[in-house]
């Protein structure tokens, strides 16, 4: 009888966690949805999925559970389900050096950075009177 009450006590115990999981899929997968449908068609999205490859193009196609892109790199289209895109983001920059398309809001800090750099050399170098 103990054996029975512990083990129904366990599958209690365990049975939340595996709902909040899906739960929590279920919200991910929603929020990709949302940020894809407020884009629209024809706007240049970042796709990183979750196996960690990052895809850049335009939306073609958007769906209750999937939506597709022209990605420019591959020059084809590519769909994803919402359930496997980790994120998104409404825009792409441009190939460095070594063929990897960088994050444009990226050099917009960097350049803000070296600007005030530059400034504060400027202002340190003034002499004081």
């Amino acid at each position: 009888m103990k054996i029975l009450v512990m083990l129904l006590c366990l599958l209690v115990t365990c049975a939340p966690s595996q709902s909040q999981t899906t739960t929590s899929t279920v919200d991910a997968a929603e929020k990709i949805w949302e940020k894809v449908f407020k884009l629209g068609v024809g706007h240049d999205i970042t796709v990183n999925t979750m196996s960690g490859a990052s895809y850049h193009g335009q939306i073609s196609c958007i769906a209750d559970n999937e939506f597709e892109i022209r990605e420019i790199d591959l020059n084809q289209k590519v769909h994803w389900y919402y359930s496997e895109v980790k994120s998104v983001r409404g825009d792409y920059g441009s190939k460095d050096l070594f063929g990897k398309r960088h994050n444009p809001r990226n050099n917009q800090i960097i350049s803000a950075g070296t600007v005030g750099g530059i400034m504060l050399l400027l202002l340190l170098m003034v002499p004081k009177t």
